[in-house]
């Protein structure tokens, strides 16, 4: 048993941390591998690779880029993220052999399975990169070449040619190895250390003397990074430090600690390392974001049913979320059943302001019929991202809205660039044969009917006036029930009774909450008004209004949830 532990536990370990960084990145981060992915736009031209590669980190950066545009199949993005990890591990364990290879051979090998964990824990922030994990996952692998050399004066010489270059090719990572030579060279056989540590110095003025010199426009600490480490500009210093003297020191540590005999220590190394990773990331793992981004992408996709069906599973918690579901309910003409069965804030249910939200309202501008200002937005948060990358998401929104706007040379410039991507080619080319097609997006069932909903005048758009605009696009289109469903929504949310029952469009039958709007408006009039016992009414709405109130004001009115929590009346008297 001792031996199977012996030769197989690394083995067994390691598949395991693979198998679980798999399934959280894969499954558990899904939507938030998407959405990453949709925020940059990976180009196979020369252009994109040369602007990419020519400050330092470069190739770090086009290495992850590329990386990064797979996470487009999530369970290949985790699979991705899950073989960096362990070749992370598997680069620091081999620095661990080599400087030990003189002596008897270390076996604290999950030690260095602590820099991998660290780093999944930082990964859980999405603003960090890939880049930073690719970069220290290059730069353990090439101390682990330089531990391996066994003449003093090789060693001098890589490491003097090594370090510049390594601060070229992936940017303030090269600072790991340069604690990692450093540690490797008191730790290893003491000949002649003088020589490479010589050469250590060495490389570093080297380095200085290309930091200081080199005609790049950046800030001294974003020049050091070099490559795009975290999403903003304003760099968290500590977090990098940190990780990279974490490595060094794991390293260090791993190879002059004393062997130990008994495999049982190995077990309960691993048990107590396994459970403090899975109770740290559970405690990182942002479930409402993540939840949020599976709305905007089943919006996207028009998964309307989806949508409804997740809220029913586990009603929304942020206000992103109710808005992506009160637009599904208004495309599947539900809302006026359904809007009260699920929590409804008293502000901004339908529509959050430009300075709150711009990458979910553009999704309900879209489908509204606003396309000029749907891709307003779209623009806005183009122009806004902070790693200065473009978005697949934001221009295909661009291509689409220009190409049912009729702005066909625009879109064609879009579409092009999308042409140039791995996985938006072929949906780039599908849109360019519809603007060359006589007719095709007048055709097309969503573009078409689109291009049919645009209001005819201009106005400005505001959410402060978004009943007022949902008006108009109304007087411009009666047809866009969209609009309606919206119009109808805005009034009951704002318990405007006047004008809902001025702008309400007799069906038969009323939906629900068009009918309980209606009871309360009947049992409040002064007078007898038989105009609502001609209305295609359920005579129980009445009844049921009539045993509201006399609860309501018999009981304690906390008590009313239960049997009334998913009434317009409810919400009317309840929620302010």
């Amino acid at each position: 048993m001792n031996r199977l532990l012996s030769t197989h536990s690394r083995t067994i370990f390691t598949c395991l941390f693979g198998t679980a960084a798999i399934l959280f990145f894969g499954y558990f981060c899904q939507y938030h591998l998407m959405y990453i992915e949709g925020m940059q736009l990976f180009l196979y031209t020369g252009e994109y690779f040369k602007e990419t590669l020519i400050h330092p980190g470069g190739v770090a950066d086009l290495f992850a880029r590329f990386l990064t545009q797979f996470y487009h199949f999530p369970l290949v993005g985790g699979v991705i993220i899950a073989l960096l990890l362990i070749l992370f591990q598997s680069g620091i364990w081999g620095n661990v052999k080599n400087i030990t290879a003189t002596r008897k051979q270390s076996n604290w090998w999950l030690l260095t399975f602590i820099p991998p964990a660290a780093y999944w824990y930082l990964l859980c922030d999405f603003n960090y990169t890939l880049t930073g994990l690719a970069a220290l996952t290059i730069v353990v692998w090439v101390s682990s070449f330089y531990s391996k050399l066994h003449k003093t004066s090789y060693r001098a010489g890589y490491v003097l040619i090594v370090i510049p270059l390594l601060w070229l090719a992936v940017g303030g990572a090269a600072a790991a190895a340069v604690l990692l030579m450093a540690f490797a060279e008191v730790l290893m056989k003491p000949y002649r250390k003088w020589l490479p540590i010589s050469g250590i110095i060495l490389a570093i003025l080297f380095f200085l003397l290309i930091f200081f010199t080199l005609p790049i426009q950046y800030e001294p600490l974003q020049l050091f990074f070099g490559g795009l480490y975290y999403r903003y500009l304003k760099i968290p210093l500590f977090p990098y430090i940190s990780m990279w003297t974490l490595t060094a020191l794991v390293t260090a540590v791993a190879a002059v600690l004393p062997e130990f005999k008994k495999q049982w220590i190995h077990l309960c190394m691993g048990a107590i390392m396994s459970a403090a990773l899975f109770f740290v990331i559970c405690l990182r793992y942002d479930r409402t974001s993540e939840r949020e981004y599976m709305f905007l992408f089943a919006t996207k996709q028009m998964k309307w049913q989806q949508i409804i069906k997740e809220s029913r599973k586990q009603l929304p918690n942020s206000l992103v979320a109710v808005n992506m579901l009160n637009l599904a309910l208004a495309m599947t003409d539900s809302s006026g059943d359904d809007l009260f069965n699920y929590p409804q804030p008293s502000q901004g249910a339908l529509i959050l302001s430009y300075d709150q939200d711009m990458l979910y309202a553009q999704e309900i501008l879209f489908n509204l019929g606003l396309i000029n200002e749907s891709r307003r937005y779209a623009f806005e948060c183009l122009s806004q991202i902070p790693d200065r990358q473009q978005s697949a998401y934001f221009i295909m929104r661009l291509a689409e809205s220009d190409m049912i706007s009729g702005r066909d040379t625009l879109a064609r410039k879009y579409l092009n660039t999308l042409n140039q991507t791995l996985f938006y080619k072929k949906w780039a080319q599908r849109r360019l044969f519809l603007l060359n097609t006589e007719n095709g997006v007048d055709n097309h069932p969503v573009y078409g009917s689109l291009r049919k909903m645009q209001p005819k005048r201009n106005f400005n758009y505001t959410v402060l006036q978004f009943g007022q605009m949902l008006r108009y696009i109304l007087e411009d289109n009666p047809r866009n029930h969209i609009a309606y469903n919206y119009l109808m929504m805005y009034y009951m949310l704002t318990k405007n009774i006047p004008a809902f029952c001025e702008n309400l469009q007799i069906v038969d039958p009323l939906p629900r909450h068009y009918q309980e709007v209606l009871a309360l408006t009947a049992g409040h009039s002064e007078s007898d008004t038989p105009e609502f016992h001609k209305l295609p009414m359920d005579d129980q709405v009445f009844l049921r209004f009539k045993q509201f109130e006399k609860k309501l004001q018999a009981v304690e009115p906390g008590t009313l949830d239960k049997e009334y929590g998913n009434t317009f009346w409810y919400y009317f008297y309840m929620i302010k």
